[in-house]
């Protein structure tokens, strides 16, 4: 019992514990020792939030550019998860050019998520059917574990016939074929559907506006904190709608 001591705070205990020795005197150098937190105490809110930010490092990693990352606004408080929600996703590009941008959005859970597409993944000739069925697989990625259900939407009849039979993605497109074969085949639960595009569907046009707002920023080669901002009042009034 002597070996360690620990300081009790009026608040309750620190979350840092430091080892002494057993004349009390602080070891040189100290050790510092974080206490985790046990993810059986964690809350249900806190348990969805933390696996949809994980979900979302994971689609950064798959699906944004280094340098201008997946931006995804705040996932809100659930005491359940959802029987089922709808995904809506979007994208935006220079047909020929290196510039290409996704968007998605959930209505129901408030959320919205905007993405520059990586230069070597659309191999400097950026062509929307590319930019469509990318976003198709990010949406499903990225709101995979979000709900029992989900319902992914896109306005793209050409990315649907691909996402129908993915193994006709052309070779030059090989590491999206890839990417959208693992997340189809991962995913049972998510459907897509078609919807149609620049109507009345609210979570369309969302989708159209975020995924636009990262396109400009590529295209003006933005800096990215401005893009952020402009990500976030995009979310606020999303989320305020």
């Amino acid at each position: 019992m002597d070996l360690t001591t620990m300081t009790a705070l009026s608040r309750g205990v620190p979350d840092v514990i430091t080892l002494a020795g057993s004349s009390g005197r602080v070891l040189n150098p100290p050790t510092n020792q974080r206490v985790r937190t046990d993810p059986a105490t964690r809350s249900v809110a806190e348990r969805y939030r933390n696996n949809f930010e994980i979900r979302a490092r994971y689609t950064d990693r798959w699906w944004g550019s280094g340098d201008r990352p997946l931006l995804v606004s705040e996932f809100p408080d659930l005491e359940e998860k959802p029987e089922q929600i709808d995904v809506y996703t979007d994208a935006s590009c220079v047909p020929g050019s290196p510039w290409s941008a996704i968007g998605m959005s959930c209505p129901a859970l408030g959320v919205v998520a905007s993405a520059v597409l990586d230069r070597e993944f659309i191999k400097d000739h950026a062509r929307i059917r590319v930019a469509e069925t990318a976003a198709i697989a990010a949406g499903v990625m990225l709101f995979c574990n979000s709900a029992r259900r989900i319902i992914v939407h896109s306005d793209s009849r050409p990315a649907l016939q691909w996402w129908a039979d993915l193994e006709s993605i052309p070779g030059r497109w090989s590491t999206l074929r890839s990417y959208a074969v693992h997340e189809k085949k991962s995913h049972p639960n998510a459907e897509v559907r078609w919807v149609k595009g620049h109507a009345d569907c609210e979570g369309n046009l969302w989708a159209d506006r975020a995924a636009r707002l990262s396109l400009h920023a590529a295209r003006w080669d933005e800096e990215d904190a401005v893009r952020r901002e402009k990500f976030d009042n995009l979310a606020a009034e999303f989320r305020g709608r």
